[in-house]
């Protein structure tokens, strides 16, 4: 969000620059517009990273719970053959 807010001020006193007023801007603003635009990416990078984690810790949680329902319902079932069969 910073990172939008700094570059729409960049823009608006580009184009007033192309119609002839001042920049209305310091000088350090691009050094700073580059600054907040690397923190911001590589805390979105930080975050997406750990959703990925978490996502796929869940998708293998919810495939290895599957896996042992499997497993319970096969035994119960070779269980009831077995009784069936005695």
């Amino acid at each position: 969000m910073p990172t939008i807010i700094l570059i729409i001020a960049q823009l608006y006193s580009q184009l007033g620059a192309l119609q002839g007023d001042p920049l209305g801007v310091p000088g350090y603003f691009t050094p700073l517009l580059f600054l907040v635009f690397t923190l911001t990416s590589l805390l979105i990078i930080y975050a997406l990273t750990w959703l990925g984690i978490a996502l796929a810790y869940q998708y293998a949680s919810y495939k290895v719970q599957d896996e042992e329902k499997k497993k319970l319902k096969e035994s119960q079932l070779q269980m009831a053959a077995e009784m069936a069969a005695e």
